[in-house]
Order: structure tokens, then C-alpha cells, then sequence
């Protein structure tokens, strides 16, 4: 003490803030040594983070509301009247995903032998950014094919973190009692693709049919002729396609058939077959359409045509019982 003064001696603030989860619970301490205690704390200098506050006590508590980095100066007073502070920075981070919410396992059947448009809503929310926009693989609405495929979704939020989720989706074709036979041929530039097929389904549900499918080709001095002769249907299935008449019969206006199975080609065996047939009314030329793909079996394509037909006819017709 000189002429009634006090010598403060230094006092020291300190702190250890790990950075702070938005929108959980914080705590840390906040101590100050050098002189007597106890020590009154406070923020003299810049802010604390939304949510967060700063006990006399020293005890800095709180729910962090914002994400980002905050500075303040927190002094410490003794029991003397003796001061210190210190300057300190807080970040608050975000390191917790968005919760996803994915449909159940969605199972739809086939309106045209390219599949079903199926559509369905995923949604995302997050603790801090709120409502999050959902990108799926296929995107709801597009057209799924016959067979299972799974639908891969993700969300992030504003911080970087990712949910990621998957569901399914399973097309299937209604057993629909149909017949369709044609007997057809497609010319495409120097070559003619000739189709003679017939093909059911029963109401039981089973399948038969046979197809033909020969390429005639013009070469110079010699022409050719590949084959293909089914020996096995193994799958037929009917629709009834929008947009698409075949007339005024069937009653039940079946005009699509998609069927596959198995053959040889050129007298070889070990071949499987697709095919999609269309009646779109009489007469068939220049309306009606056909479609084939023939793979060895290594599934390489050894044939295949699709268009309208340039001469012949495809009829849908009753299913006999």
C-alpha cells in the first residue's frame, strides 16, 4: 500500500471452450487465480454465442442457437477490487445429419412393358437449418422398370452433413388373359427383318407361345439369312397401354404383349429373346410395331430390331380358355 492505494497483483482468466454442438447443452468454467477470492465474472468486451451466458460464478452454460464463431472478453474481479480479463472465442459447430425419412418398400405393377411411374415423397429435417430438400436416384416420378430396383436418397444440411438412405422398389405385371399373334416385316435399309409369333396368357396365369424372327440381307453376289427360333416362352404379359387401339377387339382393348424365353439361333442353342409387340389398329403396316433382342449367352446382343412394321399385320385377339 502507498499512500492508500492497493497494488493489484496480476490476475489471470482462463478458460477451455471446445466448440459447442448447436442446439445442445453447453457448459465450461471459467477461473481466475492471482489474487483473493471469490471472483465475480463478467463480459465486458464482444458477445457470446445466442443462448449462451456467462454466470457471476464463472460458469459459462447455455443451448448454442447459432452456428459460427463468437469473441467476448470476460473480466474477473477479486474480492480486493482487483481486476483481470482475458479475450476468448467460442464456436458453435452443427456435426449432427439431417434426420431422413424414406418410404417403406414400394411395390407397384406395370402399365407398359417399360415398367410403372412410381411416385413418392422422402422428406428431411434438421435441428438447426430445418426442412432439407431430398435428391433421390431414380427421382420420384420416373419410370421403373419391370423387376427390383433400389432408390438411393440423400439430404444435407447447411453444414455440410449428409443422411443417406435407400428403400426399394418392385414392378411386377398383372396376369392379364390375352392372345396376340403377327406375322410381319420390318425393312431396314438392305435388310429385312422377318416376324411370325404367337403368343397367350390364360387367365390361370399360363404362358405359350412361339416366335420366328429371320434378318434377310442383300450383299454383293451373295445373300444372307440369320435365324431365330424360339423353343421355350417363359414369360407373356398383356397391357393395355394408354393412347394405343388395336380396334374394336378385345373387348378388353389388350394391345401390348411383352414376352420373353429361350431358342437357338442360327441352329445354335444357349440364346434368350425379349420382345414387345404393338397393335395399333388396322391396318397394321406403317401402325404396328415390333420390337426384338436376341443375346448369346454371355447376354451380348446378337440381333435386334425395333420400329414399325412396313408390311404384315399384328392382332390382338381373345384368349382361349
Amino acid at each position: 500500500m502507498l499512500n492508500g492505494v492497493i497494488a493489484c497483483p496480476l490476475i489471470t482468466v482462463a478458460a477451455a471452450l471446445p466448440p459447442a454442438e448447436a442446439l445442445a447443452a453447453y457448459a465450461q468454467t471459467v477461473t481466475a487465480t492471482g489474487a483473493t477470492a471469490p471472483y465475480t465474472f463478467s463480459v465486458v468486451g464482444g458477445s457470446l454465442p445466442a443462448g449462451v451466458s456467462l454466470s457471476a460464478a464463472g460458469v459459462l452454460s447455455g443451448t448454442p442457437t447459432t452456428v459460427g464463431r463468437s469473441s467476448a472478453t470476460i473480466q474477473a474481479q477479486a474480492a480486493s477490487g482487483c481486476i483481470g480479463s482475458a479475450n476468448f472465442a467460442l464456436t458453435v459447430v452443427d456435426t449432427r445429419p439431417p434426420t431422413l425419412t424414406l418410404p417403406a418398400d414400394i411395390s407397384a405393377t406395370a402399365t407398359t412393358p417399360s415398367g410403372a411411374v412410381v411416385s413418392f415423397n422422402p422428406s428431411a429435417a434438421d435441428l438447426v437449418d430445418g426442412v432439407r430438400p431430398v435428391a433421390c436416384a431414380p427421382a420420384s416420378g420416373s419410370m421403373f422398370p419391370i423387376g427390383t430396383m433400389r432408390v438411393a436418397c440423400s439430404a444435407a444440411d447447411a453444414s455440410g452433413n449428409t443422411a443417406a438412405g435407400t428403400f426399394t422398389i418392385v414392378v411386377t405385371t398383372a396376369d392379364v388373359p390375352g392372345r396376340m399373334v403377327g406375322d410381319a416385316s420390318i425393312d431396314r435399309g438392305a435388310s429385312t427383318h422377318e416376324i411370325a409369333f404367337a403368343v397367350q396368357e390364360r387367365a390361370g396365369g399360363a404362358d405359350a407361345g412361339t416366335l420366328r424372327y429371320e434378318i434377310g440381307a442383300k450383299g454383293r453376289g451373295r445373300d444372307t439369312v440369320d435365324r431365330f427360333e424360339s423353343t421355350l416362352i417363359t414369360s407373356v404379359s398383356f397391357f393395355d397401354v394408354p393412347g394405343v387401339s388395336p380396334g374394336k377387339r378385345p373387348a378388353s382393348g389388350i394391345d401390348t404383349v411383352l414376352f420373353a424365353g429361350r431358342g437357338v439361333w442360327n441352329g445354335g442353342g444357349g440364346y434368350t429373346f425379349e420382345a414387345v409387340a404393338r397393335d395399333a389398329g388396322e391396318p397394321g403396316r406403317g401402325a404396328d410395331a415390333f420390337a426384338v433382342t436376341v443375346r448369346d449367352a454371355a447376354g451380348r446382343i446378337v440381333a435386334a430390331i425395333d420400329g414399325t412394321i412396313t408390311a404384315g399385320n399384328i392382332a390382338s385377339l381373345r384368349a382361349r380358355p
